[in-house]
């Protein structure tokens, strides 16, 4: 169901209409999610485009009790580059 109410709102989004989601569904927030703010106790950890705060904010995510989902953990190991969307793995060479 989440992920239809994120289509949805993708579309919305595509309209023009800003969207502002709150969760802690990190895999939907690397597939939906043009940017990223990370928030503890009404203070900002990190922040900024997705794929930055999911490869260069690490230790602010960490503190927080966060990790990236798997696959962008996976293809930094073995390709040295991050993939935030399975997709993304497969387009990779």
């Amino acid at each position: 169901n989440s992920r239809r109410i994120a289509d949805l709102l993708a579309q919305l989004n595509g309209l023009g209409v800003t969207v502002v989601m709150i969760t802690h569904d990190l895999r939907l927030v690397c597939e939906y999610a043009e940017r990223v703010v990370v928030m503890d106790g009404g203070r900002v950890v990190a922040a900024g485009p997705t794929r930055e705060v999911f490869t260069r904010h690490l230790e602010a995510l960490a503190s927080v009790g966060l990790e990236p989902p798997p696959v962008v953990k996976l293809m930094q190991e073995l390709v040295g580059h991050p993939a935030l969307r399975v997709d993304e793995v497969v387009l990779c060479e």
